[in-house]
């Protein structure tokens, strides 16, 4: 199953730790984080496993998340494939699916339309699964860019895609 987040404000967030436990094992494993951003993803691969989650984070506006049992029933898809965007145009938060089929390096990045790179919403390795990425229309700085078109592109191995989606203000 996923775990993932979302700051919907600016914090001084420090760090994250994330603990996945089965009924069959409780220390299941867990993966500790330097904050970083707005959104986060930390996925169990634990697929078809009745599970739970512990979220703690530190600093700032920081709060403890306990969540119960739950049933993963991950859909792995067939092939690699990037979504369209939702909504198109946005304002000011859009969404972005990823489809992974295998494991893999998979990056998502956003461009201008100048080609210019803007941010790097994922790049890490990715189990099997699909995933919901979330864009707040920042820059790699955190500031808000401008209206405008922009590309968001996806890499996995030899899969290659690139789409096009429109921030309004």
């Amino acid at each position: 199953a996923d775990l993932d987040w979302f700051l919907y404000h600016e914090s001084n967030l420090s760090s994250w730790v994330a603990r996945g436990y089965t009924v069959n094992n409780p220390e299941a494993g867990s993966y500790n984080a330097t904050a970083t951003g707005r959104y986060y993803l930390w996925v169990d691969g634990y697929n078809g496993a009745t599970s739970g989650y512990t979220l703690s984070v530190s600093g700032g506006l920081a709060k403890f998340t306990n969540s119960g049992p739950e049933k993963s029933d991950r859909i792995i898809p067939e092939v690699f494939s990037l979504g369209q965007n939702y909504p198109n145009p946005f304002n000011p938060t859009t969404s972005i699916q990823v489809a992974v089929p295998e494991k893999a390096l998979v990056t998502l990045e956003i461009y201008d339309i100048t080609g210019r790179k803007i941010q790097t919403l994922l790049n890490d390795e990715q189990e099997p699964g699909v995933y919901t990425v979330s864009w707040d229309g920042t820059n790699q700085f955190g500031e808000k860019v401008s209206s405008g078109i922009y590309f968001y592109r996806m890499a996995a191995g030899k899969f290659i895609q690139t789409r096009r989606m429109m921030l309004l203000k």
